[in-house]
């Protein structure tokens, strides 16, 4: 490393073209001094005109947010740039940030992260049709679902969407759907209640590998609705992916989470931002212990380990849910 970064951390470095100067440049992710408590992590620049001799061109983005970053990248997409990164902090999420201009100035999007917690250190790849996020889904400690997460896991993929503000969403790449057996379908029906929390189930034995598609419509003044998987028919005990429409949050969780905790979630919730009007796109995918829930094109992955059962219903929290166009794909 240069002089005055720390020389523990100045690694994954990633090089491009600049096609406005007429050089490659690579960043890098660092920190200054060795005190992991201080949001000194940093991205530094080098260029070349021949990929041979590098000048360092010293800091390039120091938003004083992290104490490291990790995994650097930087692409284009339409009209804006795009630079991704894993924080090596205390979110431990990767995130990115929007530019029209491959320099800077970066713009912090309202939803800045990919996934939670339980998604990480991903980069991107580009096939000339799509650009596919490759990360992993890390694995609990040996006290399971209580327990931390680990550095490293399962490959998990999650295919970038661009929308029309600019800002980016995720969703299953289209070729890994054949990857499941012929749907079957569900019978549409309709949940209600006027204050409290109703459940369907949709399938009592879904089975330890299976994709959920389905597509739901709630009333405006709707509180939440939850997708439960792993559920044990006699108990009601399973997990949870809940969406509180009232504070706006997607939450992996126990279902229920007494003795606190069964399940520790720090991290693992997504902003969602819609109030329950319209039509909206639900896509669970469970693999083993992995579980990845897709809520129009915003996705959260967990892992649990302590599986009751292997039922998966549907809920709604304080109004009117009605899900049409269901299907249960199992391995």
């Amino acid at each position: 490393p240069q002089e005055g970064y720390d020389d523990r951390n100045w690694r994954d470095p990633f090089v491009l073209w600049d096609e406005e100067n007429e050089e490659y440049m690579l960043i890098l992710g660092t920190r200054v001094g060795e005190d992991k408590r201080l949001m000194t992590g940093r991205l530094v620049k080098f260029t070349s005109k021949d990929l041979d001799t590098w000048e360092f061109q010293g800091d390039w983005w120091n938003p004083g947010l992290y104490t490291m970053f990790e995994m650097p990248d930087l692409f284009k997409m339409g009209d804006w740039w795009y630079l991704v990164f894993s924080e090596y902090s205390d979110g431990n999420k990767t995130r990115y940030r929007m530019s029209r201009s491959i320099n800077g100035p970066w713009i912090t999007p309202a939803d800045d992260s990919f996934d939670g917690r339980a998604y990480y250190a991903a980069r991107t790849a580009f096939d000339g049709e799509r650009r596919v996020l490759f990360g992993w889904v890390p694995t609990r400690d040996e006290g399971g679902d209580p327990s931390s997460y680990l550095w490293g896991g399962t490959f998990m993929p999650l295919e970038i969407v661009q929308r029309a503000d600019g800002t980016l969403g995720t969703k299953l790449p289209d070729s890994m759907l054949g990857a499941f057996g012929e749907a079957k379908a569900v019978e549409a029906f309709e949940l209600s209640c006027e204050s409290g929390k109703v459940e369907q189930v949709l399938a009592a034995d879904a089975g330890s590998t299976y994709m959920l598609d389905a597509d739901i419509e709630l009333a405006g003044d709707a509180a939440g609705f939850s997708v439960k998987l792993a559920e044990d028919a006699e108990s009601g005990l399973a997990y949870e992916f809940r969406a509180n429409l009232r504070e706006g949050k997607l939450e992996f969780t126990a279902a229920p989470q007494y003795p606190w905790f069964q399940v520790n979630n720090m991290g693992l919730e997504r902003p969602l931002f819609f109030k329950g009007e319209g039509t909206h796109h639900v896509r669970l995918v469970i693999d083993d212990d992995i579980a990845t829930i897709f809520v129009d094109d915003v996705a959260l992955n967990a892992r649990f380990c302590n599986k009751q059962g292997q039922g998966v219903a549907l809920t709604v929290t304080d109004g009117t849910l009605k899900c049409a166009n269901a299907t249960i794909a199992s391995l």
